[in-house]
């Protein structure tokens, strides 16, 4: 089933990127300090991530001026992720997830601040 939105909700301004598309990220245990290899290979596992252009597919046209470097660049890093899927625990690099997701959240928000790996 592909997912279909035909809007492109909450556009950060700076990137030209939805704020909405962290969703597809945000749940991530290591996101949660949880650096456990299994538990972060479980929530991959569990369904691929969505890609940008998937999960908004009129993105070019509601937006002329999208930023569709930075589409593309979260494409790139979706699939990457989702290659993830087929490691054994064994060779599941936590760390290069957690490098993964910041970039993610770099190319949305333009920023890492409020960076969402520290603890107030």
């Amino acid at each position: 089933m592909k997912y279909e939105i035909t809007d492109v909700p909450d556009v950060v301004e700076e990137t030209g990127i939805s704020a909405d598309y962290w969703n597809e990220w945000a749940t991530v245990p290591v996101f949660g300090d949880d650096r456990s290899p299994e538990n972060n290979l479980a929530w991959l596992s569990r369904r691929p991530r969505i890609t940008y252009r998937e999960r908004y597919p009129n993105c070019r046209q509601l937006y002329p001026g999208h930023n569709l470097e930075r589409a593309d660049r979260l494409d790139e890093l979706t699939r990457e992720v989702n290659s993830y899927r087929i490691l054994e625990v064994k060779d599941f690099d936590v760390d290069k997830v957690e490098f993964v997701l910041k970039e993610v959240y770099l190319l949305i928000y333009g920023t890492e601040e409020p960076n969402p790996w520290q603890q107030e």
